[in-house]
């Protein structure tokens, strides 16, 4: 127990550190976000002949009319390609209620995958493809430009072995921290670069690549803007909150 109220507490200066140091620093005003930021295919951000992947880890099921009662096709696996045929039936709104509470609005969409045609809630449709943590650099900073990096801790007590912390033009911060009882990287998204929805999806979708979605248990104890993941193995923990600012805040801490 010590471990864990330990790396809670550092989660907690990290956090502080990390918006004190966001304020101070001051990304270039009007950068851009990322190309990775455009990754929501429920907004509309996307036409005929582009290709989304799926984001549902229990597959997303193909039907034959735009609605949750239509005839189904198949079930179209997590991250496979899929190809839209014809985006207009925007009008045709719809939305899933996570286990977790997470609720994921979007619409139908018509899609061709492997030759079958059908529609597709887009709400677990992303234009980025899902890659696990081992696989991705620079995850959520894109092509941005580094403009501040830093080994050296902030003064806080218990020092830790490993200290890295990035920040990029478009305002994305990393910070990693691994130490005596465990390590937590925290990740800074400014307001506007990712819907919550999309974050849950994409943060989740690293932690269920390199192990099997049943090892995961989420709750957002009835918020609209906070999740929290634990592993069944007890020491990894995914946490997603927004703050009073509108940026969102990814905690991933594992205790040893």
């Amino acid at each position: 127990m010590k471990q864990i109220q330990i790396s809670f507490a550092r989660k907690c200066i990290l956090i502080g550190a990390c918006l004190c140091a966001l304020a101070s620093l001051n990304p270039k005003a009007g950068a851009k976000p990322a190309d990775l930021g455009q990754v929501s295919a429920h907004d509309g951000r996307y036409k005929q002949g582009d290709k989304l992947y799926v984001f549902a880890y229990s597959g997303l099921v193909l039907r034959g009319q735009p609605s949750p009662q239509g005839a189904k096709i198949m079930t179209i696996p997590s991250a496979s390609i899929v190809e839209v045929v014809d985006a207009s039936p925007f009008r045709f709104a719809h939305s899933v209620k996570e286990d977790c509470g997470v609720v994921i609005e979007g619409h139908w969409v018509e899609v061709s995958f492997e030759g079958n045609l059908g529609y597709l809630f887009d709400g677990y449709l992303l234009k980025h493809e899902p890659k696990s943590r081992a696989e991705v650099d620079r995850f959520w900073a894109g092509d941005a430009k580094l403009i501040y990096e830093t080994k050296s801790a902030p003064p806080y007590s218990g020092e830790p072995w490993i200290y890295h912390e990035q920040i990029w033009e478009n305002g994305v911060r990393e910070t990693y921290e691994r130490g005596e009882g465990g390590g937590i990287q925290l990740t800074f998204l400014p307001k506007g670069m990712f819907t919550f929805a999309d974050v849950y999806l994409l943060a989740i979708s690293r932690q269920l690549l390199p192990s099997p979605a049943r090892e995961w248990k989420c709750d957002c104890a009835g918020k609209k803007d906070w999740v929290e993941c634990q592993h069944t193995n007890g020491y990894t923990t995914l946490t997603i909150q927004v703050d009073g600012s509108g940026n969102t805040i990814i905690a991933e801490t594992y205790a040893d």
